[in-house]
């Protein structure tokens, strides 16, 4: 719990650091966001497997770049993924402040609902990750510093695939059918 809350405020600090740099600047991101978001969803995906669209994404692939990320032995190289969702979301958040024609209601309701249950995952999965990740620099680097228990790989693996089963993924779906089925019926 006290690895999750550490992530948690370095990814709200990263939210609010972007939301200022954003303020201050006042650029244009609503172009950025919205070429950067119109890629998201691909053509095929179409009304019925487009929860397996979201799925497919947000459940498989990024999990498995963030715990092969993990396995480079740079410490904290895994939280990258979270840092950069934390960029995105400052930005965004920047949007009704410099766009008064666009509701702050409007884009919670667009991109929070969704993210909330997408975010918390990825938090479990970044936590999960610094675990493996301690363990390979504690391999490489010979240091016991890096890792807390001396548990070895097999079990760190084990506690992995079981906290994603667990509560990551049932996250992750919790966000894909509100993405993929709510968010669509919400006011623009």
């Amino acid at each position: 719990m006290k690895t999750v809350k550490k992530y948690f405020y370095l990814y709200v600090f990263f939210i609010v650091i972007t939301l200022l740099i954003s303020l201050i600047i006042n650029a244009d991101y609503v172009k950025f966001l919205q070429t950067s978001m119109s890629g998201r969803v691909s053509n095929s995906a179409s009304e019925g497997n487009i929860f397996l669209y979201f799925i497919y994404n947000n459940a498989l692939k990024v999990p498995i770049l963030i715990f092969l990320i993990a396995l480079i032995p740079i410490p904290y190289t895994y939280v990258t993924v979270l840092l950069a969702n934390g960029v995105l979301l400052g930005f965004a958040f920047s949007i009704p402040i410099t766009h008064p024609k666009i509701s702050f209601i409007n884009l919670l309701l667009g991109i929070g609902i969704n993210s909330l249950f997408e975010q918390s995952a990825i938090l479990v999965i970044v936590t999960c990750a610094s675990y493996i990740n301690k363990y390979v620099c504690r391999k490489i680097y010979f240091r016991k510093k890096y890792v807390k228990s001396n548990d070895n790989i097999l079990i760190i693996i084990k506690k992995v695939i079981v906290s994603y089963l667990l509560y990551a993924l049932p996250l992750f779906i919790i966000a894909a059918i509100i993405e993929a089925y709510v968010v669509p019926i919400l006011p623009n």
